[in-house]
C-alpha cells in the first residue's frame, strides 16, 4: 500500500465532526478514471470533541496496488508540518553528494527553524 499525505485538510474549519479527506467530486473523478473507492475511519479526539475522519482507500480495478489518501494531522509526534520533512528528503534526494547535516541547515535555514536534526532525514 501508498500512502499519499495531503497537507491541506483543516480540523478548525470543519463545521462537523465528520472530515472527509476526498470531497465528492474528487472521488467522482477518481471512478470515472476506472478506480474503485473504498474508506478506511480513523477515530480522533481534539479539545474534547471527538471527530471521524474518513479516508479514501483508492483502487485501481483488477490490481492489488492501492493508496491510502489520509491527511497530514493523522501523523504523530512530527513538530513541523508535514511540507519541511517533504522538502528535506526530495533535498537530500536530488544530490547525494549533499550531507544529511548539509540539508539539514539548509531546510533549517529556509524555513527559519531553530532546530532540524539530520538524523530525521535518515529516518
Amino acid at each position: 500500500m501508498n500512502y499519499i499525505i495531503t497537507p491541506d485538510i483543516k480540523i478548525e474549519n470543519t463545521k462537523s465532526n465528520i472530515i472527509n479527506v476526498l470531497t465528492p467530486e474528487e472521488e467522482t473523478d477518481y471512478i470515472n478514471a476506472g478506480y474503485e473507492i473504498k474508506e478506511r475511519i480513523y477515530k480522533i479526539t481534539i479539545g474534547h470533541r471527538q471527530y471521524e475522519v474518513i479516508c479514501s482507500e483508492i483502487w485501481k480495478k483488477d490490481e492489488s496496488e492501492h493508496c491510502l489518501i489520509i491527511p497530514a494531522f493523522l501523523i504523530p509526534r512530527r513538530p513541523y508540518p508535514i511540507y519541511v520533512y517533504i522538502y528535506a528528503i526530495n533535498l537530500y534526494s536530488s544530490d547525494k553528494k549533499q550531507s544529511q547535516r548539509d540539508v539539514a541547515e539548509k531546510t533549517k535555514k529556509y524555513f527559519g527553524l531553530k532546530t532540524f536534526s539530520h538524523t530525521t532525514i535518515q529516518r
